[in-house]
């Protein structure tokens, strides 16, 4: 009975690692320095900061899926979803309903490119113009 339920303890571990390892969807696999949950660590717009933004915003990638979520310190929250895609030296992010968009950042609409300034696995710098105003996110890596 001993040895039963050690061999099904061990094909059930066995296959829970096979699937965690199977169920990545970023990009066909390919997990870049995009991937995973990035904190708007500062927004400046024409080269002063923002100071005016209330609580922590992410951006959270994963495929062709971006996720923009906030939270204060009372644990309120709120999320708002869209897609992305990189080109030749730009992300655009395109979010899917702007009508139901609770979130707003300076500089960021309902489609939105940004030239990526630096992009490395732990900082990303973007820009953008918007409404006559120039305007730099500055994203670190939180996971």
């Amino acid at each position: 009975m001993k040895a039963l339920l050690h061999t099904l303890l061990c094909t059930l571990v066995v296959l829970a690692a096979g699937w965690a390892t199977q169920s990545c969807t970023h990009n066909g696999g390919d997990v870049s320095p995009w991937w995973g949950t990035w904190h708007v660590e500062s927004v400046e717009a024409q080269g002063k900061p923002v100071t005016t933004i209330a609580g922590d915003f992410f951006f959270q990638f994963q495929g062709e899926v971006v996720r923009l979520s906030w939270r204060n310190d009372r644990y309120d929250s709120a999320e708002s979803y869209g897609n992305w895609s990189e080109g030749q030296g730009t992300i655009t992010m395109r979010f899917l309903n702007p009508d139901a968009q609770p979130l707003a950042l300076p500089g960021l609409g309902a489609t939105t490119t940004f030239t990526i300034e630096h992009k490395s696995h732990q900082r990303i710098v973007l820009s953008t113009v918007a409404q006559g105003a120039s305007y730099r996110y500055t994203l670190k890596k939180v996971v």
